[in-house]
This record gives C-alpha cells, sequence and structure tokens, in this order.
C-alpha cells in the first residue's frame, strides 16, 4: 500500500513504523504529488494497520492521514486514488467486480463502469 501526503505527525509515525522499505511506485497524479511537496510511503497492507489507521480517523480529517492512495500487487496497480476522498477511486479490472461491489456497498459507494 503506497501513501502520499502530508499526514499529521501521529498518523506520520504510524506509516514510518510500518514501511515496508520498498521503493515508492505510484505515478505522479497531480502537480501535488511530487517528492518535495508530499512525503511518501510504502508500508504492508494488513489488520494491524487497518485498526491503527480506523482509531486515529475520528480525531484526524482525511487530509491529515493521505491524499493518494494505491494499492498494488508486486508491479500491478490494483487501486489508485489521486486527491483521495474527494474524487472517485480507480479499481483495476484484475479485482473482481463482486469484491468492488462488497466493498462499495460497506463503505457506501456505487460502482461505475469506466471513467468518469
Amino acid at each position: 500500500m503506497l501513501l502520499e501526503g502530508s499526514p499529521h505527525p501521529e498518523i506520520e509515525a504510524l506509516l514510518t513504523e510500518a514501511a515496508d522499505g520498498a521503493d515508492y511506485t505510484a505515478p505522479a497524479g497531480t502537480i501535488w504529488s511530487w517528492p518535495q511537496k508530499e512525503q511518501r510511503f510504502s508500508v504492508r497492507a494488513s489488520s494491524d494497520l487497518f485498526a491503527r489507521l480506523a482509531k486515529a480517523a475520528p480525531v484526524h480529517s482525511e487530509a491529515e492521514i493521505c491524499s493518494h492512495l494505491h494499492f498494488y500487487r508486486d508491479q500491478e496497480a490494483l487501486v489508485q486514488w489521486f486527491d483521495a476522498f474527494s474524487v472517485p477511486l480507480l479499481v483495476s479490472k484484475a479485482v473482481a467486480r463482486e469484491v468492488v461491489e462488497t466493498f462499495a456497498s460497506a463503505v457506501g459507494g456505487v460502482v461505475l463502469d469506466g471513467a468518469v
């Protein structure tokens, strides 16, 4: 999982602790996607990390957590979310539609085919 942004120091510490040492390979998607502007974190997705982020979320705005979020399987991009929380989340067709629909239903989202 790759996260980019200007996180709150508490979130930065959490992500730094969870760092997996892998290179940040997500593409730049906006003018702010520059290492000079925002921090980049490569972490291994885990239930523990998600639980810790969920615990921190009620007291931090989305921007204090991340502005861009990407999920990869090896070198394959599965999910890309530039300007996270304000624009559509892009999901690879390699992810089963049923999985996407279940996720969208759980978070109150909708599934749209094709780029918007």
